[in-house]
């Protein structure tokens, strides 16, 4: 007899009730991470001195961070069992942090964050995945459990988003695409959250929300301060 844990067995009940779905319909469609993918969005090195952060504590600090919150989210992306691509701004460096580890690096489209988000989950799930997971290199308190339990969840929900303390999101997850996720919303600013978790009410989208997280400025500084040789 296959042993289900309780509070995956709510998660499965909870699936089975929002969707109107028989319960064993939604034991059934539990799986592993065979056919799921990780796509880390970075920005380039130059980028990395055009923040306020920088104007804050200078190019060169801030550029210590940006690598170092590189090697903590390829430290992360390292230990999950799922295929892992590297989106990279405007063009792909031959030899850096992410070609060890088994990372396929690509080019990201043209466009705002929307239209480049949205051409990148179209790429994944052209591919043949069944589930899909972004998330930025930036995020200080970003640990490999959130990634874990992000895959996890979209066996049951249709969406599952990481919720950034000051209003955005640091995670994104699907398993199948909404495009208007993408469209009007006020990228970067404390008003996206809200808005797509609007779109995702109005269109009776299936969706778990995992634990906020900080993406602030000021933590970016204490990271760096921790982690001086």
């Amino acid at each position: 007899m296959v042993q289900i844990a309780e509070a995956e067995l709510l998660i499965i009940l909870s699936c089975a009730h929002r969707q109107r779905l028989p319960v064993y319909y939604c034991l059934c469609k539990k799986k592993g991470m065979h056919n799921s993918a990780l796509v880390i969005v970075v920005k380039d090195r130059e980028a990395s001195g055009n923040t306020r952060l920088a104007e804050a504590i200078g190019d060169n600090a801030a550029l210590r961070i940006y690598e170092q919150l590189l090697q903590h989210t390829h430290f992360i992306a390292r230990q999950l069992r799922v295929h892992r691509y590297v989106y990279c701004n405007r063009y792909i460096e031959m030899e850096d942090i992410w070609s060890a580890g088994g990372f396929k690096k690509c080019l990201q489209g043209n466009g705002d964050t929307g239209e480049k988000l949205l051409q990148i989950f179209k790429e994944i799930f052209a591919k043949g995945y069944e589930h899909v997971v972004v998330i930025g290199a930036d995020c200080i308190d970003l640990d490999r459990t959130h990634v874990e339990e992000a895959f996890h969840l979209l066996q049951y929900y249709d969406v599952v988003i990481g919720p950034a303390q000051y209003g955005g999101y640091y995670l994104l997850g699907m398993r199948q695409l909404f495009p208007f996720l993408f469209s009007h919303k006020a990228w970067s600013t404390p008003l996206l959250l809200q808005q797509t978790l609007d779109d995702l009410d109005s269109n009776h989208i299936f969706y778990h929300l995992l634990p906020v997280l900080s993406d602030s400025d000021e933590g970016k500084e204490e990271y760096l301060m921790h982690h001086r040789q």
